[in-house]
């Protein structure tokens, strides 16, 4: 099993595989499972439930843990969720009446406690190729199906439970809670957006996070639910739940 190890995308035996070191934010918000500490927020309509993108920065404090990243799961189902498993692999789903709609498990590990890891999970199902309908980052990296252990795609033009008129959750799944840090969280409707709208290599190979600036169909204010696009690196996450919070 490879790993993302000290901020370096590793290869087999956490050797280096080519991936860059990241500079990662300088605020954020710590999560404590034992506080059952998260965030919610309920939109009043739903948006794009096939194109939309979630990104942010995470520090994991405890390892060997189910951990709950951000899931539509808030007090039944159906759910989609991003959740680290008690092997430190992650895992992107979307499970309704018993069974899995898509179901991604990486055969990589999320296990270095010192390291700011950025996450984009960008979802586009009307795509005609399956693999390209969920495409994860990991520190600018794109995820390639040989980097899944179990790779169950959404069928084309699948509709999430997450971007529904229900309970969204960052920090929390299905009773599961997070340990560590969370910064610069985004969710952006109605787009599939890519590594380069978050962040940038330097001239170092160094993945730094940059002013994240979006254009149609949101203008970079208002998304389509209801929820603040954060343009500000260094504004907390909280922002993306309360607009008043500046």
């Amino acid at each position: 099993m490879s790993v993302f190890h000290n901020n370096i995308l590793g290869g087999a035996a956490g050797q280096t595989g080519g991936a860059a070191a990241v500079e990662g934010p300088t605020k954020s918000l710590r999560f404590n499972s034992g506080d059952s500490a998260y965030l919610n927020r309920t939109p009043s309509s739903a948006g794009n439930r096939r194109k939309w993108t979630w990104a942010g920065w995470i520090k994991r404090s405890k390892l060997g843990a189910e951990d709950g990243v951000f899931s539509s799961y808030g007090t039944a189902h159906p759910n989609t969720a991003f959740v680290f498993n008690q092997d430190n692999t992650f895992q992107f789903h979307d499970f309704a009446s018993g069974s899995f709609n898509f179901k991604l498990v990486s055969n990589r590990v999320l296990r270095d406690t010192s390291a700011w890891y950025h996450i984009i999970v960008a979802v586009d199902t009307t795509q005609s190729i399956a693999a390209y309908r969920i495409r994860i980052y990991i520190n600018g990296t794109i995820l390639s199906s040989s980097d899944y252990s179990t790779a169950q795609w959404p069928s084309e033009n699948f509709e999430t439970d997450l971007n529904s008129a229900t309970r969204t959750d960052v920090g929390h799944h299905a009773g599961v809670y997070f340990n560590g840090y969370m910064a610069d969280i985004h969710f952006i409707d109605g787009q599939q957006l890519s590594n380069t709208d978050f962040g940038e290599f330097d001239n170092n190979g160094i993945w730094r996070p940059k002013e994240a600036r979006f254009t149609n169909p949101n203008n970079e204010t208002t998304l389509s639910s209801g929820t603040q696009s954060i343009p500000d690196t260094t504004r907390p996450m909280y922002n993306l739940f309360n607009s008043s919070n500046n």
